[in-house]
């Protein structure tokens, strides 16, 4: 069993409080918020603690006042990953567990602001490691096969209607309503790049032939993305698009994306994030630059002397580092309405 509990109501509902254009608030199909959880592997978690970055005194930010300046390094083969977890409701069949991992976990029910056991299911997973040649860290994705089916149909987070397309916002605000509204389909915006999907093939019909009963066969890589050595740019920020790989290479800042355009986001954990390459993982986390491109340092770090908590920022904080990523966001908005609507204008489908 592990804690999917938060230290406040709404806290692993989403990744940020102050928008909801990253991940979360997102309902699943059985109508029950997706959880999230974020971990270091054991050379991170050290140097956290020796270090004592867990205070917002010691790490390196402009947020709130006093600045503290300063640059944190991690060491090599340090570890990050990032989950999102759907609840297993009765609903759900046992040849439908058989494709997902599950475990038992603590979690926060926000009706009854009361913690119990339940059954989760592990629906998406970030996976971004730091190692010599690539200080920047190396981000890769992985989604359970039945989130969003490449095949159209239904799943945890579709309906399979495609007359009832995702939104173009996330329409759930944030603080969210305590009993989950109902769910909004989720589509892929960009498709996973062919040879990802060659791999994936091979690695699932490996793993289905050594291991027929273990779930993993039903994961799948989304993408990974990394620096690209040496520098193309060096004018540019190491972790922008035009130092990173796939960055403007395969998918130019148009929207609607280009038909070369492939997959840069997660649809459980960047779910509002796959129209503009600008939003993938490494360019928004380089506004996090000088504390290794961290962010949940910047969120999350102890702040004894400020009477809002960070995990509720409000609009007076929101400098810096928040401001730059808070006009990422904002750029998302408008770039997925504007997608929305290229959508619209194309003809309908002619029967046969």
């Amino acid at each position: 069993m592990f804690e999917l509990s938060s230290f406040t109501k709404f806290g692993n509902l989403g990744q940020t409080t102050f928008s909801t254009q990253l991940a979360g608030p997102l309902v699943a199909q059985n109508t029950s918020y997706t959880r999230y959880l974020a971990a270091y592997n054991q050379p991170e978690f050290n140097a956290i603690l020796s270090q004592q970055w867990y205070l917002l005194k010691n790490v390196p930010h402009t947020t709130p006042p006093p600045a503290v300046p300063g640059t944190i390094q991690f060491p090599p083969n340090s570890l990050d990953i990032k989950e999102a977890w759907a609840l297993v409701t009765p609903a759900w069949t046992s040849q439908q567990l058989s494709r997902f991992y599950t475990t038992t976990a603590t979690v926060l029910d926000p009706v009854s602001s009361q913690c119990s056991s339940q059954t989760v299911a592990l629906v998406g997973l970030h996976i971004v490691q730091k190692t010599p040649s690539r200080p920047e860290w190396i981000w890769s994705s992985f989604e359970q096969v039945d989130g969003v089916p490449a095949s159209g149909g239904a799943g945890t987070y579709n309906n399979g209607n495609a007359s009832q397309p995702m939104p173009a916002t996330n329409p759930i605000a944030f603080p969210p309503p305590a009993q989950a509204p109902a769910p909004f389909n989720v589509n892929r915006i960009n498709p996973i790049n062919p040879s990802t999907q060659q791999t994936n093939a091979a690695y699932q019909a490996a793993l289905k032939q050594a291991f027929p009963q273990v779930p993993w066969q039903f994961y799948q890589l989304a993408m990974t993305q990394w620096p690209i050595k040496p520098v193309p740019n060096p004018s540019n920020p190491p972790a922008s698009v035009s130092n990173t790989f796939p960055g403007t290479i395969n998918c130019p800042l148009v929207v609607p994306p280009a038909s070369t355009c492939t997959a840069f986001a997660n649809t459980t954990l960047e779910t509002f994030d796959q129209v503009k390459v600008g939003t993938g993982c490494m360019n928004c986390h380089n506004a996090v630059s000088n504390d290794d491109f961290l962010w949940s340092l910047q969120m999350n770090a102890f702040a004894p002397t400020t009477t809002q908590p960070r995990t509720l920022l409000t609009s007076k904080e929101r400098t810096g580092a928040f401001h730059d990523l808070q006009a990422l966001l904002n750029s998302t908005v408008e770039a997925n309405k504007a997608m929305s609507k290229a959508q619209a204008k194309k003809p309908a489908a002619k029967k046969k």
